[in-house]
């Protein structure tokens, strides 16, 4: 929830040299506010800055908003969007003139993007990161120095038993595609599944970029030899990547599959363009 992430910001800029040096904006601030989407409310003189880096989705737009709201009489704010434009030396420039005491990372792309900033600066102090709207919290975080977050995805079980509750049909069995990436996070969800007496199928795909024949290949194999009741997908963008590659490798897959598609993003389940059944979506 939003409470909660302006109660993790707080805490983690404001703790005892928790903050990172305040210097002034830097000479690229200027090009790292015209990257900005959102308006920034007007600055506070000697209030620390908060830096948000995210894409540009409404789901986002939101949560900042709010954000903002609650955090703007605190803390000055800068905003930079993500877009499939933006490149790594983009986010560099706009976080270095920023100069931030803290930093909010909202989705995936926007979390490795800061990783990399990171290990190009072996050695260097950075201020304390809040992670959110984000995938595989638990095992991203440990990759980034001074990071915490909040947890955004809904446990697979909570979906596989409200789906269980809703249809008639056998819910014994549920299959999902995964990147070696999410590993370790399937098995923590096989685990809670297990007691719910609901087993998790699951295929690894390897490489980081699997293409739409492995992917299409690892489905049908899990309704040919494991004979799922289910599938659940991931909101891993190795996976799902963009438009073109849902329509080309996920929905020729999935058309033929016949049982139900648990989904955790509302862009999956939109009527109009069919790709999730069911899906038990987080509270922004």
């Amino acid at each position: 929830t939003t409470t909660a992430l302006v109660a993790a910001v707080t805490v983690v800029a404001g703790a005892g040299g928790g903050c990172a040096p305040l210097r002034a904006p830097g000479p690229g601030i200027d090009k790292a506010r015209g990257a900005t989407q959102g308006v920034d409310p007007p600055r506070q003189d000697g209030a620390p800055l908060l830096f948000v880096a995210m894409p540009i989705a409404p789901a986002f737009q939101e949560t900042r908003k709010a954000l903002v709201a609650e955090a703007s009489g605190t803390f000055n704010v800068t905003t930079f969007v993500i877009t499939p434009d933006t490149q790594a030396a983009d986010f560099r420039a706009a976080l270095d003139a920023a100069a931030p005491a803290c930093i909010v990372l909202m989705n995936n792309g926007t979390v490795r993007m800061y990783r990399d900033y990171q290990r190009e600066r072996p050695g260097a102090t950075f201020p304390p990161a809040v992670i959110v709207m984000t995938s595989f919290l638990e095992d991203i975080r440990r990759e980034i120095k001074r990071a915490t977050g909040i947890a955004y995805e809904v446990p697979g079980v909570t979906a596989f038993v409200s789906l269980r509750a809703l249809i008639d049909a056998p819910m014994a069995r549920v299959g999902v595609v995964h990147s070696p990436y999410a590993r370790t996070f399937v098995g923590r969800q096989r685990a809670l599944a297990m007691e719910e007496q609901i087993e998790l199928v699951s295929i690894e795909l390897g490489g980081e970029a699997p293409n739409a024949r492995e992917l299409q290949g690892a489905i049908d194999a899990l309704k040919r030899y494991h004979h799922i009741d289910a599938l659940w997908v991931l909101n891993d963008n190795r996976l799902l990547k963009d438009g073109r590659f849902l329509r080309e490798a996920w929905m020729p897959a999935l058309k033929s599959l016949g049982v139900p598609v648990v989904v955790g993003a509302a862009p999956l389940l939109n009527p109009s363009s069919p790709f999730g059944t069911f899906a038990v979506l987080p509270d922004h």
